[in-house]
């Protein structure tokens, strides 16, 4: 997606398990190189008791992401 005339690339890290952390990287690209810089991660610490965070979408002004925990019955 563009944000502020960047192109950004959102990647799901998986490393300690399905959809733990989302990294958003900013783009450089042509037609012979491609690099990308990391602007920001996202571990599931933003909501307390959470054990992941998993899609992020935007639809105009409207962001919409997720995450996971256990819960006890």
């Amino acid at each position: 997606f563009l944000h502020e005339g960047k192109l950004i690339m959102v990647n799901q890290n998986s490393s300690l398990r399905y959809g733990h952390s989302m990294t958003f990287n900013e783009i450089t690209l042509s037609k012979t190189f491609f690099d990308r810089k990391v602007v920001k991660t996202t571990n599931p610490n933003w909501l307390k008791g959470n054990l992941g965070t998993h899609t992020w979408n935007r639809e105009g002004e409207v962001v919409i992401f997720d995450g996971h925990r256990y819960i006890e019955r």
